[in-house]
């Protein structure tokens, strides 16, 4: 009970800052929460989380700064000699908004403190988005650094750094159904498409 009522008052606190953080830096939150745009609690857990900082650049422009796995999963269908890439079909959110993106990659993973790209980021998105547990050989493919503004948080621009990283699955962990990711704020469907040579 006084874990829930520190990790409450933390999250309040971290709400604030964000909130006056904001303000201060003529960052427009209207749009946030409508459309395919997250809502400001979204934020405040990626900052409690450790997922995202948010600072002040060079240019003093307050930004989100990020560093992010980009997965994307293949498996070789033997039956059918096609090789197979997973791609994300929708986000479905609780409140009956549906977000269809056209990620950069199969699966994206923000990186927390402490964790390594390859090894801890990767095997923590296959786990949490495809429930798949057990060996994930990762190849990294590159990485770069990106500074835009998303359509995520509009008006905030975003300082990420991107790694990028192949996953074949075997034919234990390959579901030819596809996978759903349930989260407490939407579910996302993923499903497999014939890559194309």
């Amino acid at each position: 009970m006084n874990g829930e009522i520190r990790e409450q008052d933390q999250s309040e606190r971290v709400k604030n800052e964000v909130v006056a953080l904001l303000a201060q830096y003529n960052i427009p939150t209207e749009k946030w929460g409508t459309g395919s745009a997250k809502t400001l609690d979204h934020l405040v857990k990626e900052v409690v989380d450790g997922e995202t900082v948010l600072e002040v650049d060079e240019s003093g422009e307050l930004v989100r700064k990020i560093s992010v796995a980009f997965v994307d999963v293949y498996y070789d269908d033997a039956t059918t000699g096609k090789k197979l890439i997973l791609v994300e079909e929708k986000q479905v959110f609780k409140d009956g908004r549906e977000r269809r993106r056209e990620p950069k990659a199969s699966l994206a993973e923000k990186i927390k403190p402490g964790e390594t790209p390859d090894q801890d980021a990767v095997r923590r998105a296959i786990q949490e988005e495809l429930g798949i547990s057990g060996p994930i050989p990762a190849a990294e493919k590159r990485r770069e650094e990106n500074t835009k503004e998303t359509g995520s948080y509009p008006g905030l621009k975003m300082d990420a750094m991107e790694y990028y990283f192949d996953v074949e699955l075997n034919s234990e962990q390959y579901n030819p159904e596809g996978y759903v990711e349930h989260q407490e704020d939407k579910d996302t469907y993923f499903k497999w498409v014939k890559l194309e040579e």
